[in-house]
């Protein structure tokens, strides 16, 4: 199982804010070429808010994949995500194969930022990091 997370902080790890944006089957769908889910995450902060995008698996049937939190999806599809009458389509209503696409999320920061500030991250797989560092340094002044 591959998953994605959002991790906070505002004490040097003491405590954290862990949240799962994905979760999915690994190798469904089957892997073509590398890198296999995208070769970077993006994480932006305006002001206390974090914007980021993340690759993932679109097979939302609750088995294959599933978002925690949820997710809009920006494709034609039946059913409802996280549940197994979940299916993409086409436009013309045929079914649709599963395939790795990139998700949208937004998350309000752990600690309120003093003045308007942002951040810009491209990595893969240390967001938790990156939003402690940007936490402690609001944090600090």
């Amino acid at each position: 199982m591959l998953m994605t997370h959002l991790l906070q902080t505002t004490n040097d790890f003491g405590t954290t804010h862990d949240e799962v944006l994905a979760q999915f089957v690994n190798n469904n769908p089957p892997i073509v070429f590398n890198p296999y889910i995208g070769d970077y995450q993006v994480l932006q902060a305006v002001d206390n808010i974090f914007f980021g995008v993340f690759s993932a698996s679109n097979a939302a049937n609750g088995t294959l994949a599933f978002f925690p939190d949820g997710v809009a999806f920006a494709r034609n599809f039946i059913g409802s995500p996280n549940q197994a009458s979940f299916q993409l389509q086409d436009l013309a209503a045929g079914a649709v194969s599963f395939s790795i696409d990139p998700f949208f999320f937004s998350e309000a920061a752990l600690l309120p930022v003093p003045e308007a500030s942002s951040l810009t991250l491209f990595s893969m797989g240390v967001l938790g990091l990156f939003v402690y560092r940007w936490l402690r340094r609001a944090a600090d002044g």
